[in-house]
């Protein structure tokens, strides 16, 4: 599946065990090397036994990390903190956010007065202001764009629904898009081999070039049998449409040789 086959998250997916489409965009998210090396997954798994009891700089920001935990995981709910909290808007967020990720000294002075000012404006306290300040200024490191995981986790999911309700034909597909790659070609298929699944045996009369899908069994393609362009196995899938099941392998060559590809390549 899609995004989901490595070990390390299909170790997450159980450990977290997300049950909406929003806990599967967090658990893509945070198979991230940023959130991976702030170990953001261990904060998340633990604040889900907290039940709303999750230490925050401020209670203004419990809202806007309730669907992550706790945890400051998008530079959407960056931008949101800015604007709930300090009121900040338009170039005025984009100057401070931009200051908590250059790390500029310079910038990072006028950035705290500019959102420590406008948190006081909204009705917090200097030292409510400072603390938010730096929980964004320690976190947004670990943050990445939450639009990018959202279609991610689409595909992941479809691909998971494919493989769970169209498993062969999935398959089929799954092959197909890794012709070119020995190794991988060669894990699917020993996984097919594990499930019960069997490639069926060469068939000149029934396979097509590529791998292909037929009255629930996966059909092997032309190509692995002998090593021809795949023009030149396109003419003999033409050929046999054309002109009916090859009935021998004399009727097969004679047929084979009217098409000018085929002649070519044996003269």
């Amino acid at each position: 599946m899609y995004l989901l086959e490595s070990q390390g998250i299909r170790d997450h997916l159980v450990e977290i065990k997300p049950a909406t489409f929003d806990e599967l965009v967090n658990v893509i998210s945070l198979y991230r090397p940023g959130p991976l090396e702030g170990r953001l997954w261990e904060k998340y798994i633990g604040n889900a036994e907290k039940k709303g009891r999750v230490l925050l700089p401020h209670p203004s920001l419990a809202s806007i990390l309730a669907g992550t935990r706790g945890v400051l995981l998008y530079r959407e709910q960056v931008r949101e903190v800015l604007e709930e909290t300090a009121g900040l808007r338009g170039k005025a967020a984009i100057a401070v956010e931009g200051a908590l990720w250059s790390r500029d000294s310079g910038e990072l002075v006028s950035a705290r007065l500019a959102f420590v000012r406008g948190a006081m404006d909204t009705g917090l306290d200097e030292e409510d202001g400072q603390r938010i300040f730096d929980f964004l200024l320690h976190n947004i490191v670990f943050t990445h764009s939450k639009s990018l995981s959202c279609a991610q986790a689409s595909l992941s999911y479809r691909t998971a629904y494919l493989k769970t309700h169209c498993f062969e034909k999935y398959f089929t597909a799954l092959l197909n898009s890794n012709l070119g790659v020995k190794e991988r070609l060669g894990r699917y298929l020993e996984y097919l081999k594990e499930k019960g699944v069997s490639v069926l045996p060469f068939d000149i009369n029934a396979d097509a070039v590529a791998f292909s899908y037929e009255d629930g069994f996966i059909r092997g393609p032309l190509f692995a049998v002998m090593s021809l362009e795949k023009g030149e196995w396109d003419t003999i899938v033409e050929e046999r449409i054309n002109r009916g099941d090859f009935a021998s392998f004399e009727d097969f060559w004679n047929g084979c040789m009217t098409g000018s590809r085929w002649r070519r390549h044996w003269s």
